[in-house]
């Protein structure tokens, strides 16, 4: 029996959708930028900030990947797995690529000489008709070599579960008070931190707030769709650089640990008053709304992107 874990969904703002699923399809982001009409370096600024939602990744392989496990991006047409045959040793690269590791790491990891390791990869792009990492990525989806299963496998151990994170909220606030000032890198590690499980449960909090009836007495209050704006503006700020003094990384760390504890109770809040609304009869449902055509048009841009030849990895 197959199990099947999940992973809370990100939103990402439409241009930030827009520009790492250009990217998902083998495109360069000066092309995506042009066929979007913004400049280079504004399609550049989405990308970041589309990362650091997506759990703060680096690369942009590792974005797409956990931009389809979160559907965040629009997930590509599954293609028949036995129309396609790897060799095991470039289809155990793929899962490090989506991790985001270089050659040399891969070829650590794998315990295999660099030169080969280049070569396969060099291989894999050209057996999966893919143009870069990022396309490679979406290929791997398509013929199931990654899943949303592998990818929250490595992605969830970053993620503390409710109890950790409290228990790191209470220690995080107790720096300066009855316990000393850590060093800059622990502060900002347990900032990052934070912020990962913030933006988590600042999703539940979103979907939360679009099923409660805001004209209800249940529905969201004021200091909750404060909490929201505040958690959107301030879980995705750039990271501090390494060289800040202790002091303010501690201040950083404290003011992120104060909002996610105002989440979490804001979640609380919104399910409770979730599961005080009454069913509606049966007789009185709404009719779906149809889908958008945006999968359509992914493939489209993914079929027409196969017609070019592979480059190497570098």
């Amino acid at each position: 029996m197959t199990i099947t874990r999940t992973v809370a969904r990100v939103f990402l703002a439409p241009r930030e959708q827009q520009v790492l699923e250009g990217l998902a399809v083998g495109s360069a982001l000066g092309v995506v930028a042009h066929s979007l009409r913004i400049s280079e370096g504004t399609a550049s600024g989405y990308l970041k900030t589309a990362k650091r939602k997506l759990h703060g990744v680096r690369e942009t392989p590792t974005a797409v990947a956990v931009g389809y496990t979160t559907n965040a991006i629009t997930r590509p047409p599954l293609l028949d797995p036995e129309a396609l045959f790897l060799p095991r040793e470039q289809r155990d690269m793929v899962p490090l690529i989506a991790r985001g590791a270089g050659v040399e790491r891969m070829a650590t990891e794998l315990e295999r000489p660099v030169a080969e390791v280049r070569a396969d990869g060099r291989a894999l792009l050209a057996s999966l008709r893919a143009h870069n990492p990022c396309h490679l990525i979406t290929r791997a989806w398509q013929f199931e070599i990654l899943t949303a299963n592998q990818v929250i496998a490595w992605l969830a151990p970053a993620l503390p579960d409710k109890i950790e994170i409290q228990a790191t909220i209470d220690r995080v606030l107790a720096w300066g008070v009855t316990d000393g000032l850590p060093a800059t890198d622990v502060a900002l590690n347990t900032t990052a931190q934070l912020a990962a499980y913030g933006r988590v449960i600042h999703t539940d909090l979103c979907r939360l707030c679009r099923d409660v009836p805001p004209a209800s007495d249940l529905g969201p209050s004021a200091g909750a769709r404060a909490t929201l704006g505040e958690g959107a503006r301030r879980l995705n700020l750039p990271p501090l650089p390494s060289t800040v003094e202790p002091r303010w990384a501690a201040q950083r760390a404290q003011s992120t640990a104060r909002l996610v504890r105002s989440l979490l109770r804001a979640v609380g809040e919104l399910s409770q008053a979730q599961a005080r609304i009454p069913r509606r009869p049966p007789s009185q449902h709404t009719t779906p709304a149809p889908r958008a055509a945006g999968a359509a048009g992914a493939a489209g841009a993914a079929g027409a992107a196969f017609s070019r030849t592979p480059p190497g990895i570098a």
